[in-house]
């Protein structure tokens, strides 16, 4: 089931990011086209110049293609260094509103609307542990931990 107001909260977190996640946008679709000049030189290594056996041209385009490579290897880099540093941005808004929201809430609600956090995990848990009480399965862990230890 989608929140639709929790979206659109998370959107306005990115808002006063617009030219942020713009060029972050227009360096992934550079990405995709610099791999093309990738793609040609190979086919064109393959099928013109080691069929013509000039090595001169082949090491020309082995060059290329590293300079290529490095220049994607760049534009990946520069994009995830921008996310990585958006994402930090908008994960403190995000923390700082939520700080300021609970400090807003009575000192009351704290005390008292803690129940139903874990409630399903803490029953398990009782359960779980008055049964391995009851049954003494700890101490019976031990014993056989020690009859373990003796025996190796």
């Amino acid at each position: 089931m989608m929140n639709h107001s929790a979206w659109h909260y998370y959107a306005s977190l990115f808002r006063p990011e617009r030219r942020s996640w713009l060029l972050s946008l227009l360096l992934s679709i550079l990405q995709a086209i610099a791999v093309f000049p990738l793609i040609y030189l190979v086919k064109y290594a393959f099928d013109v110049v080691l069929p013509s056996g000039n090595t001169r041209l082949l090491v020309l385009v082995g060059f290329a293609l590293l300079l290529a490579k490095l220049a994607l290897s760049g534009l990946v880099v520069l994009n995830r260094r921008l996310n990585v540093d958006l994402t930090k941005r908008v994960s403190l808004r995000m923390r700082s509103d939520l700080l300021l929201h609970l400090y807003a809430l009575p000192r009351a609600y704290h005390l008292t609307n803690a129940r139903g956090v874990f409630g399903s995990w803490m029953v398990e848990y009782i359960f779980g542990y008055l049964l391995a009480h009851e049954r003494k399965i700890l101490q019976h862990y031990d014993t056989q931990a020690e009859i373990y230890a003796h025996a190796s």
